[in-house]
This record gives structure tokens, C-alpha cells and sequence, in this order.
């Protein structure tokens, strides 16, 4: 079953993008800094490939997100190369930190580094609509 998660995951890492092909894979992408994570971040929104989810990541640490039309509020930071988020009810309130990798024409991926994770696009400003 693993190695189907793991295939079915690749498979994902793949998507068209307005005529571009976009791509993570964590093995061997470019890992971002504290730096580039807080520059692509701060102030912008991400929308998850497959569209459940997407967040506005304020310039004060404040994140907000819809997953499957449900919202909810929390905090961000950059710590150690990592991207860390604790939400108000989501993961039961826990700080959750993530790498932050960098794909092929504007794509990205958080992975926690235990199998769990998503790809990414970046979005400019707030956009928490579809």
C-alpha cells in the first residue's frame, strides 16, 4: 500500500499549469532558506494543485485557509529553513513545520519530511477563492 501512496503521489508532482508543465519532486529540488521561504510567502497566498486548499500568508504571521470550504486562522513563521504553522483547531492546535521545496515553472511543496505534504502555486496578495 505504501508503494502505491508513494506512486500515486509522484503521479501528482506532475501537473499542467497554463501550458506549463510544473513539477516537484522533493528528492533532489532545491530546498528554500529562511530567507526565500519568508520572500515567497509573506504577503501571498498558495493554492494546492489539486485545489482543496489555499492560504494567505500575512507579512504580521497571521494565515488564514480554506481546506474543502471549511476556514480556519492561525500563525506562521520561518525557523530554521522551515515553514511552521499552528492553527487554531486544525492538527489539534499543534505547531506543524514543513521544508519547503522548489519545483519546475511556479511549483512548490511542503513535506514534512514523514510522507506528508502537498504541491503548491503561488499566488500574488490574498486569494482564497477558487
Amino acid at each position: 500500500m505504501r508503494l502505491l501512496t508513494r506512486f500515486v503521489l509522484a503521479c501528482g508532482a506532475v501537473l499542467f499549469l497554463g501550458g506549463q508543465i510544473a513539477s516537484v519532486e522533493a528528492a533532489g529540488a532545491p530546498r528554500l532558506s529562511t530567507a526565500q521561504i519568508k520572500q515567497i510567502l509573506a504577503g501571498n497566498s498558495v493554492r494546492q494543485v489539486d485545489d482543496q486548499y489555499r492560504a494567505y500568508y500575512a507579512s504580521n504571521g497571521s494565515v488564514e485557509a480554506v481546506y474543502l470550504n471549511i476556514s480556519q486562522r492561525g500563525s506562521w513563521s520561518v525557523q530554521d529553513n522551515k515553514l511552521c504553522q499552528k492553527w487554531q483547531v486544525w492538527a489539534g492546535g499543534k505547531t506543524q513545520c514543513y521544508v519547503v521545496y522548489q519545483g519546475t515553472g511556479g511549483a512548490y511543496r511542503f513535506d514534512d519530511g514523514l510522507g506528508n505534504g502537498f504541491n503548491f502555486v503561488l499566488r500574488q496578495g490574498k486569494v482564497l477563492t477558487r
